[in-house]
């Protein structure tokens, strides 16, 4: 349940539109788009990261009276990409998260695209986004077994 006692919540998010993608098909323009935004979802640390979203597109609860979802404890790359994935349909996304620095090749690298799959996997599963829950398990399922040798500076 959310605060305010309404049924929408962080396992709701991705219902509607992780079942099928016709509903999904032309609605990317809608994607964190204020216009007719009916509810906010925050998420990241501190709540700094803010989607305006649709509840008709992300939830099978879109009469839920929730104005807002805090979404805690989530990979806030992971959660962008569950979201884009509920309004554009397509559940490709980037092998590394943004911000990281590394070196090409490396096991940090390595390191880094197996974290980053198991978020986007585990945000899946929590807002019950099926196709992209699919995509993050076969992206990992691509990741080579010997990650390439360990980089370290010597100063």
């Amino acid at each position: 349940m959310a605060s305010d006692g309404s049924s929408l919540t962080h396992s709701s998010v991705g219902e509607r539109a992780g079942r099928g993608n016709k509903l999904q098909t032309g609605f990317s323009e809608w994607c964190n788009s204020k216009a007719m935004s009916d509810i906010t979802i925050r998420y990241g640390p501190d709540g700094s990261h803010e989607f305006f979203g649709h509840k008709i597109i992300l939830s099978e609860s879109s009469e839920a009276p929730a104005k807002e979802i805090p979404l805690q404890g989530d990979d806030p790359d992971a959660v962008t990409i569950m979201l884009r994935a509920c309004y554009e349909g397509k559940n490709e996304y980037p092998a590394e998260p943004v911000n990281y620095a590394y070196v090409e090749g490396s096991s940090a690298h390595h390191a880094i695209q197996c974290i980053h799959h198991l978020n986007v996997y585990e945000v899946a599963n929590k807002s019950n986004v099926p196709n992209l829950l699919n995509q993050a398990i076969s992206n990992a399922k691509k990741m080579p077994l010997n990650p390439g040798p360990i980089v370290t500076t010597r100063g």
